[in-house]
């Protein structure tokens, strides 16, 4: 990615006139975080001036975010995010992961819950089946679209990492696949 403006605008532009024309495409500054505690390659700055080029050249109009680290979403009430990303919280308490969730959700933006539920993953708790299950039911119930990821260790392992079907874990995608099978029997959308 180059990092002098000029350069950089063209990647975006050369970019937006490769990808632009896929409507299920979701666009998102940065991947993996762009302000990691440890290792930030972007600054706040550069980040909303990235964002609002790409904005300005998307004449296709997709849906725009940042790839936050775990914790609160610093871009929230930015003009240019047209939908929320939350990473975390990873954990089991739900009360937690409920209240994270509402505090960081924009009333007008739907929200994507992004390395928030990965069971097998070295950075999350080691999640029995039923708490993956509950896990994705409080994220479903509090409006957020769930990112499910089936790990064995790194974020880019286990069944997350490749295509082949011989390394998911079924009974983990039995226990999601049970929750969206009951959230598509509610009228969520008139409650």
């Amino acid at each position: 990615f180059p990092r002098d403006e000029k350069s950089r605008d063209l990647y975006i532009e050369y970019t937006l006139s490769r990808l632009g024309s896929y409507s299920n495409l979701l666009f998102m500054v940065g991947g993996p975080e762009p302000l990691l505690k440890n290792h930030p390659y972007l600054s706040t700055e550069e980040i909303d001036q990235i964002a609002r080029k790409i904005k300005s050249e998307d004449v296709h109009g997709h849906l725009l975010s940042v790839h936050n680290y775990t914790g609160d979403d610093r871009f929230m009430d930015y003009p240019w995010q047209d939908y929320g990303i939350l990473q975390g919280p990873k954990t089991t308490d739900r009360q937690k992961l409920s209240e994270t969730i509402l505090r960081n959700h924009h009333p007008g933006r739907p929200m994507y819950l992004q390395e928030t539920l990965w069971p097998g993953n070295k950075y999350h708790p080691d999640y029995a089946l039923g708490e993956v299950r509950k896990n994705a039911l409080v994220m479903l119930l509090t409006g957020g679209t769930n990112n499910f990821g089936d790990m064995a260790g790194k974020s880019s392992s286990g069944f997350s990492g490749t295509i082949d079907l011989s390394e998911k874990v079924q009974e983990r995608h039995d226990a999601i696949h049970a929750v969206w099978d009951l959230i598509e029997t509610l009228p969520y959308y008139e409650m």
